[in-house]
This record gives C-alpha cells, sequence and structure tokens, in this order.
C-alpha cells in the first residue's frame, strides 16, 4: 500500500536527511514523500490534493510562517484521517504537550535514525486507523461525551490496562459503555456482566471464584465462578462496592497475580482477564470512609472513564432528545414548541440520561399525532420545575452541613485537619452544580483565588487527594493552577 507523506521544515539539511531515511532500502513501506520549506507551499498543494496518509510538522518555523502548533491544527481540520507527526530539535516538554493538544498523533525529535523514524510513522497510521474505526453501533449513542468514549474505547482495548473504572451517577450511562466495551472486542471474547449488589454476600466467593464439590452444604458439583468464566476476556463488576470486604481481599489477589482457587480447593488456577468496574459514589470517598479497600480501589482504577450527570452537560439535551424520539416505539417524535426549552430547564438530578429517556416515553402516552406536547410533560417533572422556580427571597439561606471525620487514635494536624475541610468543601460545591473552577472554590471556601495552589499543593503532599481526582473534580480553564500529576 502506498503510504502519502507530506514534510514541512524550513531548514535543507533536514528535508534532505529524512528524506535519505525514507529511502533506506531495508523499509517495507512503499512510500511517496512531498517536501515544503513552508506553509504557503504546502496549503496551496492541499488544495488540490488532501490524500494525505502522514504529515510530519516542524514545530518552530522561520519567522514570518505560521507556527507548526497553529498548522497542525489546520491539518487536522483539512485532513481529518491524516497522521500527524510533529518534530522538533528541541526536547522542550511544552512542545510535546503543546502538539499533542494541537490534534498531533505523535512527537519525534530530530535526533532521527532510520529504523526508529519508520517505526514511529508505522505507529501514528496505525493508532490513527484505531481512533477512526467505524462502529457499527455509533448510531445507537448520542451525545458529545459518550461519543467521545468510544473513540477511546478500541484504543483501551489494544492497550496493556488491565483495569478500568467507570464512575458516574446512576443513569449516566455505564452500562451503554460496557456494550461498546463488548461490541469493540473481538469476535467470541468472553464478556461476563455481573451486579454485585445482587448476589448475597454468603455466595459471592462462590459466585467469583467458584467451588469444589462438597467445598460446603449444597455444594453437589464443582462450579465454574464467574472468573474464571471470563478467562481471555472482560469481566464487567457492578455496583463493585457493595463486595464485602473479603471477598475484595480474594478480587484483589485474583487480579494481581491472575489466578483464582475455587471455595474448598487446594490449587490455583492460572487466568488471564480483564476487569472493567463502575460505581454510582466515588470509589474515592468509599476508601476515605473505610467501605472500600484502598489497595483494591488503585488496582481497578488503572484507567478511568467519567460519566459526568447530565446537569452538567445540558447541551448535550437536544441531540439526545432528537436521538430518544427518533429510536422509541411508534416513532419518530416531534416536539411542539416550547417542549425542549421546558426539558432543558429541568436539572434531571433523580436519574440523569435515564430519566429524560423516561420522561420521553411518558409522553408519548399523551401525544398528538406523533406530536409531543407540553401538556404531556409527566407532572411530577413540571411539579418539580415549578419547585426550583419559586421565589427565594422570604425563604433563609440553606444551612450546609460539612463533616470531617478522624479516628481518636490518628487525630490529624492543624493542616491536616484544614486540608481535609477544603476537600469536602470541593466535593460538596461539586455535587452541587455538577461542575468546578479554580475560582469558584476560592469563592465557597472564603479563599483569595491568588492563595489556592499553595493550599491545593498542601492537599496533594498530605496526600489526601491526588492531582489526578482534583482535576476531575475542578474542570476549567483557570484549572491550571492545580498542576500536573
Amino acid at each position: 500500500m502506498r503510504i502519502n507523506i507530506v514534510h514541512l521544515d524550513d531548514d535543507l539539511l533536514t528535508l534532505e536527511r529524512f528524506s535519505k531515511i525514507l529511502s533506506k532500502e531495508n523499509s517495507t513501506l512503499d512510500i511517496h514523500l512531498i517536501q515544503f520549506q513552508n506553509s504557503e507551499s504546502m496549503f496551496a498543494k492541499l488544495k488540490n490534493d488532501n490524500n494525505i496518509d502522514v504529515f510530519v510538522l516542524d514545530v518552530s518555523l522561520s519567522e514570518g510562517d505560521k507556527n507548526g502548533i497553529e498548522i497542525a491544527k489546520i491539518c487536522r481540520n483539512l485532513c481529518p484521517e491524516s497522521a500527524i507527526l510533529m518534530c522538533s530539535a528541541s526536547k522542550n516538554l511544552n512542545f510535546v504537550r503543546e502538539s499533542l493538544a494541537s490534534g498531533a498523533d505523535d512527537f519525534i525529535t530530530k535526533d532521527w535514525d532510520s529504523a526508529s523514524t519508520l517505526r514511529r510513522i508505522e505507529f501514528a497510521i496505525n493508532l490513527r486507523k484505531i481512533k477512526l474505526t467505524k462502529s457499527k453501533i455509533s448510531g445507537d449513542i448520542a451525545g458529545s461525551t459518550m461519543k467521545s468514549i468510544e473513540k477511546r474505547i478500541p484504543q483501551l482495548i489494544q492497550s496493556a490496562i488491565n483495569c478500568i473504572y467507570i464512575e458516574g451517577e446512576s443513569g449516566t450511562g455505564k452500562e451503554v459503555v460496557v456494550e461498546l466495551f463488548q461490541f469493540h472486542s473481538p469476535k467470541d471474547t468472553p464478556f461476563i456482566k455481573v451486579n454485585c449488589a445482587t448476589i448475597p454476600p454468603t455466595l459471592i466467593q462462590s459466585e467469583l471464584f467458584g467451588h469444589t464439590k462438597g467445598a460446603f452444604t449444597g455444594a453437589n458439583s464443582d462450579k465454574k465462578g464467574l472468573l474464571e468464566s471470563a478467562n481471555g476476556g472482560w469481566i464487567f463488576l457492578d455496583e463493585v462496592a457493595t463486595l464485602t470486604l473479603e471477598a475484595q481481599a480474594g478480587l484483589l489477589r485474583a487480579i494481581e497475580n491472575q489466578t483464582i482457587r475455587r471455595v474448598g480447593a487446594n490449587q490455583e488456577l492460572k487466568l488471564s482477564f480483564r476487569v472493567i468496574s463502575a460505581t454510582n459514589e466515588a470509589l474515592s470517598i468509599l476508601v476515605e470512609k473505610g467501605k472500600f479497600r484502598k489497595d483494591l480501589w488503585q488496582r481497578l482504577c488503572e484507567t478511568q472513564i467519567q460519566l459526568p450527570p447530565l446537569r452538567a452537560r445540558k447541551e448535550e439535551i437536544t441531540e439526545l432528545v432528537q436521538f430518544f424520539c427518533g429510536s422509541m416505539r411508534g416513532g419518530p417524535y416531534s416536539l411542539a414548541p416550547l417542549v425542549l426549552e421546558a426539558l432543558k430547564s429541568y436539572d434531571w438530578v433523580n436519574g440523569n440520561v435515564r430519566e429524560l429517556r423516561n420522561c420521553l416515553r411518558a409522553m408519548t402516552e399523551h401525544s398528538s399525532d406523533g406530536i409531543l406536547t407540553p401538556s404531556s410533560i409527566p407532572s411530577n417533572i413540571w411539579q418539580r420545575m415549578s419547585d426550583r422556580c419559586k421565589p427565594t427571597d422570604d425563604k433563609p439561606a440553606d444551612n450546609q452541613t460539612i463533616t470531617v471525620r478522624w479516628s481518636e487514635e490518628q487525630r490529624p494536624s492543624f493542616d491536616a485537619l484544614s486540608a481535609r475541610l477544603l476537600i469536602e468543601i470541593i466535593r460538596a460545591e461539586f455535587q452541587k452544580n455538577g461542575t468546578m473552577s479554580m475560582r469558584a472554590v476560592a469563592k465557597a471556601a472564603g479563599i483569595p483565588k491568588s492563595t489556592m495552589a499553595s493550599k491545593i499543593e498542601q492537599i496533594v503532599n498530605l496526600n489526601l487527594i491526588s492531582r489526578k481526582e482534583l482535576h476531575l473534580l475542578i474542570k476549567s480553564t483557570d484549572s491550571g493552577d492545580i498542576g500536573a500529576d
């Protein structure tokens, strides 16, 4: 297969050296290379031919030309299916960060050699193919949040990641994410789903790890456990926080060693399985409360998928409503004037996307010729909307109680106590608003924004919360004050 590569660099020697590297006889790639010294001539070429597989762009071009980062953004818009490699003689990490943020797929330095450069080009092409995998299920999901998650899934499946943790309130779409994982996994890959909350505590060990005949009363034959059934594939543990501490210890050992021991057995079985887990309440909070093992939490959270509540992504409501109206039984349905505005004014705090879907289904009972009218909106939704709109001038302000706990054996220092209080203020504000900024945190805590960075640093240094979790709670253009993890 022929690969069209565009190389942009203002240095003739660099262009010549790169050309020699790609023309090495040991290359298995059929490469057609086009080189430019300035972006103007490159974009003139792209007007007539944008069938480009790979762009190799210099970060720092001659004065008077566009910035390499800016050029990468333009190339990404013009050729969304192309791979983009940024390159520089400098090893400045800011160049790397800005390049990847601009849409580049990789960053290489100019101390290149033939073998490594060709490998990086092949890697970029393969990575782009993964990112652009066309999904047959894309038409069955809606909303920018879920679509962006779906783009990650093929990469996650092909990665070395063994455990993926999904966090989100009830109704935000955790099961949809799991279905996407199952869809994108190779055919015949084992995929076991289990709701941990539905298994009695006395049976959880047997269900997860299996048992041998005679291991306990009623064990009349050997039984394969759920983890063993997932061998070679995935197991989804929904509501994983409901596992008993004993089951948590067994699960930790199974994940860590990729082995299990059936209840009543003497020998361990070697397995190979991957885990997706999900909770409605953040595992980090449950760890702090002593309800979940910290070591298991760290193992389950190799990477996370965050599903924000619907009230924090109201811009998606229009697309979600259109999707449900087109896919519900008896549809497609259309909306009368003001219906969409009414639905967007509600916060959906009792069920998120699921509550929105159920509301639309209920509205179809009173639809008029396939049109959903304001009068078809359930009365309980109207009531909650009206409650939110009631004047509050004559009502006293709500008092909010924040509890900071510690044990008698380990009383915290004043700094640790202050840091814990600030963490709880951040979480309380996030739960109330669905989003937070550094400015909002400072206002809620009564701290000048100029001193928030040092307070955040103190929190992280005390190991009370990670920078990663703070980034999840405080998302804003001014959240850079948190620093990098």
